[in-house]
This record gives C-alpha cells, sequence and structure tokens, in this order.
C-alpha cells in the first residue's frame, strides 16, 4: 500500500530557491540538465535556458539556421538566448536577387530546401520571394527579442559585402537597444567597410562590454586603411576603454596596426591583450605601436598572445628581430604567454628561447607554436632554462621527436604540470638502448616506458598526435605510455580508458 509523502517533503522542492538549483545543476552533465524541465518551474526555466542558450544565423540551408528561424522568432525562446551568433551574407545576397528575374529557378529550389514545398516553378518563384521577405522581418524580430544576449559574434565573408551594405543596416539597429546593456563579449569578423554598418552609432556605450575580438581585413584594396578605422573602431574602442577586459586584433592581411595602438586610450582593467600580426621586414614593418600599447599595459597584463606572420622576405637574425623593443617590454604579473611564428625559419626556434626565459618566474601557461620544430638539445635548452617551476601548469609545443627521456625531464622540472600538449613527428630513445638493433624505434620506446612511473606527477591531460602505427602497435604504444603516466584522466579529449580501447 502507497502512501502520501509527508507534507514537509512535498513542499520542500518549490521552497528551494533559484540560484540552489542552478548550482546543483552546474554539477550535471548538460544533457541531463536539458531534460530536467518536467521536475519543477526552476528546473523548467534553467532546462529552457540551457537548450536554447547558442543560437546561430547563417547560411539559410543550414540545419541550425532553419531551427534558429522557426525557434528563435518566439520571444519567449529569443529572450533566453546567451549566445548569438549572426552572419547575415547570404539572406542579404537573396534578398538582392529576388529583384532578378534570371535567379527565380535557384530562389524556387531554395524554398523547396526550406520548406520541402512541391509544386509548380512559376508558384515556387511567388512563394520564394515571399519568404525571403517573411525570413528578412523574422531575423529583425528576433534582434529585437535577443534581450538576454552576453556574446555576439557577427560574420561576413568580402564578397557578400555588396550584398550587405544594401541590406545590412535593417539588421543592427534594434538589436543594439535589445542586447546593447546585457552584452559582454562582441566577435566582429567584418571587412573593414562593413564596421560602420555593424557598429552602434557613435555615442552609443555597450555598458557591460568586457571583451571585444577584431578580425581586420578589407573588401577593396585601394581604401586607406587607416581612414576606416579611424573613423569607426577607434572611436567605438575608445569609448569602451575604461571596462575592456580583454582585447584581440587579428589582422591576417597587411594592415597597419600600429596608428590604432598608438591612438587606443589606457584601459585600467585590461588583463588579456592578442595580437596578430602580419611582418614583412624591420624596414616595412611597424612595430611601435605595439611597443607603445605594451609599455602602457605591462604591469597590468596577465595573458599575452603574439602571433607574427610571416611574408616570406629576408628575414633579420633571430637576436636582431627578438631585440625589437615591443619584445623587450616586461611584464611582472603575466600568467599566460602563447607566442605564433608563421613561417619562420629554423633559426628561429633557438632564437626564441631566450625571449621566453624572461618571464620564467611568473608564467603558469606556455603555449609555443612555430613553422618549425624544437631539436632535442633546443628542448632541453628550454625546459631546463624555466625549471625548476612549481607554477607552471600548461605547456604546449611542437618536437621532431619525443621519448622517455623527455617524459622524464618534464616530470622533473615541472612536477605540478597538469595539462601537456606535445606535437611530434616520431619516437626518440636514450643512446644506449637506441643503439640495440632488431627492434623498431617505437618498441624501445615502449620498453623504455615501461620501466618508468611518476605516480607524484600532478599531470592530468595528454594531448599527442595520433601514432602513425599498425592497430596493434599504437595500442601496445598507448598502454606503455599510460602505465607510466596513473594520474592521466584525459588523453586526446577521451577519457583514460577511452583512448585505450580506441584504436
Amino acid at each position: 500500500m502507497s502512501h502520501a509523502p509527508p507534507m514537509a517533503a512535498r513542499t520542500i522542492m518549490p521552497d528551494v530557491p533559484y540560484e540552489v538549483w542552478r548550482h546543483i545543476t552546474d554539477f550535471l552533465p548538460l544533457k541531463e540538465v536539458k531534460q530536467m524541465y518536467g521536475v519543477n518551474r526552476s528546473l523548467f526555466n534553467i532546462a529552457m535556458d540551457e537548450r536554447y542558450r547558442t543560437a546561430r544565423l547563417d547560411y539559410l540551408l543550414q540545419e541550425s539556421t532553419k531551427r534558429c528561424l522557426s525557434r528563435v522568432v518566439d520571444p519567449g525562446i529569443a529572450s533566453r538566448v546567451r549566445s548569438f551568433e549572426l552572419r547575415p551574407g547570404h539572406l542579404c545576397k537573396l534578398l538582392q536577387e529576388k529583384k532578378t528575374e534570371s535567379r527565380q529557378k535557384k530562389l524556387a529550389n531554395i524554398l523547396r530546401a526550406l520548406v520541402g514545398l512541391r509544386t509548380k516553378e512559376g508558384i515556387l518563384v511567388t512563394r520564394a520571394r515571399s519568404s525571403i521577405e517573411i525570413t528578412h522581418r523574422n531575423v529583425i524580430q528576433i534582434m529585437q527579442n535577443l534581450t538576454s544576449v552576453t556574446t555576439l559574434r557577427v560574420g561576413l565573408v568580402p564578397e557578400e559585402y555588396l550584398h550587405f551594405s544594401h541590406a545590412g543596416p535593417s539588421f543592427f539597429a534594434d538589436g543594439w537597444r535589445a542586447f546593447g546593456r546585457t552584452l559582454k563579449e562582441l566577435h566582429l569578423d567584418v571587412p573593414l567597410e562593413a564596421l560602420h554598418i555593424v557598429l552602434p552609432k557613435h555615442g552609443c556605450k555597450l555598458t557591460s562590454l568586457d571583451t571585444l575580438v577584431v578580425r581586420l581585413f578589407r573588401v577593396y584594396h585601394n581604401l586607406d586603411d587607416d581612414d576606416m578605422i579611424n573613423a569607426t573602431l577607434l572611436p567605438f574602442i575608445n569609448l569602451h576603454h575604461e571596462h575592456l577586459v580583454s582585447l584581440s586584433l587579428e589582422s591576417p592581411e597587411s594592415i597597419r596596426l600600429s596608428p590604432l595602438l598608438r591612438n587606443l586610450n589606457p584601459m585600467p582593467l585590461l588583463r588579456s591583450f592578442r595580437v596578430q600580426q602580419s611582418f614583412v621586414s624591420l624596414d616595412q614593418t611597424d612595430l611601435t605601436g605595439l611597443e607603445q600599447f605594451l609599455r602602457v599595459h605591462r604591469r597590468q597584463l596577465q595573458h599575452l598572445d603574439i602571433a607574427i606572420l610571416s611574408r616570406y622576405t629576408n628575414y633579420p637574425a633571430p637576436n636582431v628581430f627578438f631585440s625589437q623593443p615591443c619584445f623587450q617590454v616586461s611584464f611582472p604579473a603575466l600568467k599566460e604567454l602563447s607566442i605564433f611564428l608563421c613561417h619562420f625559419p629554423t633559426s628561429y626556434t633557438a632564437g626564441i628561447i631566450p625571449h621566453i626565459l624572461q618571464f620564467k618566474n611568473t608564467l603558469t601557461s606556455l603555449v609555443i607554436t612555430l613553422y618549425q620544430r624544437f631539436s632535442q638539445e633546443e628542448f632541453v635548452l628550454l625546459v631546463s632554462g624555466l625549471a625548476p617551476s612549481d607554477i607552471l601548469r600548461e605547456l604546449k609545443m611542437d618536437l621532431f621527436a619525443f621519448g622517455s627521456q623527455d617524459i622524464c625531464l618534464l616530470a622533473k622540472s615541472f612536477p605540478k604540470l597538469e595539462t601537456l600538449t606535445i606535437q611530434f613527428i616520431g619516437f626518440a630513445t636514450n643512446q644506449a638502448v637506441g643503439a640495440w638493433t632488431g627492434l623498431a624505434i617505437f618498441e624501445i620506446f615502449c620498453m623504455e616506458m615501461r620501466q618508468l612511473s611518476f605516480p607524484q606527477w600532478k599531470l592530468r591531460t595528454l594531448n599527442i598526435p595520433s601514432l602513425a602505427l599498425t592497430s596493434r602497435d599504437r595500442q601496445t604504444c598507448k598502454a606503455a605510455l599510460l602505465s607510466a603516466l596513473p594520474n592521466v584522466m584525459t588523453v586526446n579529449g577521451r577519457g583514460r580508458e577511452e583512448y585505450l580501447m580506441f584504436s
């Protein structure tokens, strides 16, 4: 015989504050949280918030865009979206093409794909025109109702700019009014020519904005970069300089960043800075703006990410390159350093080591990405220069070969390292063992690893390349490697046991 629960048990769930339920669900898998909408009203709201946390509007035939147009047009759902990605180029293109008779068949095919209609082409063309107009209005309505968005990503490829310049302005004015107070992160991947359309009008401040990511590129190379930047991006950044915590400026093209960096107002809260700068030569690449910006913010920066993209010219000697003033700035609070040198000569692997070692006393994370890989001697020089370190938690770099002696050196030098990412081409072995005959190098590596164990090493996450071996030999290597690393729980994004089973 069943009994009704006591009154205290029946009323306890409604009495639990929403914040407590929110804290509880933070420990649960996201998939389970999304299914808990039937438990009570608090969990219903949490489940719905997670289900509709992200939305994306891109190419109209993509499933993510279809879902966005069919669901997020509902104001109740739109208000739950926290992260929104808008790439309106395809829609803008269709809005322009619907006026051209030669595109009628294409529009009919698009509508057929969108709604699955099977009817005469002439009727489909009429419906296609109507459908595109409706889609346009729905996008504007969605933008008006995104009242809780904290992250916005806007993207546009150069080929779509001409269409966007005619239809794009209608998307953004309502959006800035809707989420201007809640937006914290803004990612702009649009041409310089489109910034005046995308950004809020001058004087319109996003009061919660603390993270800005901008990728700078052009559609027309005969226009002046500085004029476009000074008219749009510079005043926008300076309007928000007091509250920015993270700033990223990426220039894959030869767009001059120095004038922009020189004219930026000091950012008292800035903690993270990323710059992607093209390099032609010391004479043709202006790095003075970068130096000035880094000196102004050197005492407060905790995360620094520098990417230099080479343009295949006559390279200076590494010691000359790293003696430039922008590389001589000290950062007493720097914790995370990431350096990317693209297409630089082999000599730069050794040349970069003295530059890195100047930050050894504060670094908790070091990511080095070079066009060339470190040799064994260079690897030992770098690790020995950084050691001993009880604060380094993450290391990522590329080697020619990786062996048991390298693992021993890392475990000894960085006892509290938690995440290790090592890309390598082949295995290295100890000289004495390497002289053995009749054994493949990977077999010697496995023998060496079976003789080692690092139970005190704090390493939890390991990322290594896919081993170019037969399935059987690969499994042997995996088992030997992890037998020496008992505390590693995740390898290449998989759990320990899953990684061992996955061939």
